[in-house]
């Protein structure tokens, strides 16, 4: 009699990739107590990883580490390189165009 039953099972409904996104979101957040009244292990085990998932994108995206180096003086250095040239024709065309001082007596 077992076998005539398993003939009669409805066929399993997995969830979608947007409904496994909500309950990955509601357990990462806290609430879902887990993944839960899933009838279905293979959809249980994609929405754990899943959350497992967001919960490392969350961290990373917390990320608060000091960038190794000096990368805002190296950038204004970088800056300053580029325009050296401008720069110094600028203070020599102000130097030669000035008016001649007087010398005092």
């Amino acid at each position: 009699m077992t076998l005539a039953m398993n003939d009669h099972e409805s066929p399993t409904t997995h969830l979608d990739e947007n409904q496994i996104d909500e309950a990955a979101r509601a357990l990462v957040d806290g609430l879902s107590n887990a993944a839960d009244g899933f009838h279905c292990a293979e959809c249980e085990s994609e929405v754990r990883l899943h959350a497992r998932v967001l919960q490392l994108a969350r961290l990373l995206a917390l990320d608060s580490r000091v960038p190794a180096g000096t990368p805002a003086i190296d950038a204004i250095r970088t800056i300053r390189r580029r325009s050296y040239h401008r720069r110094a024709l600028g203070e020599l065309a102000t130097i030669l165009t000035s008016m001649p001082q007087r010398e005092r007596v």
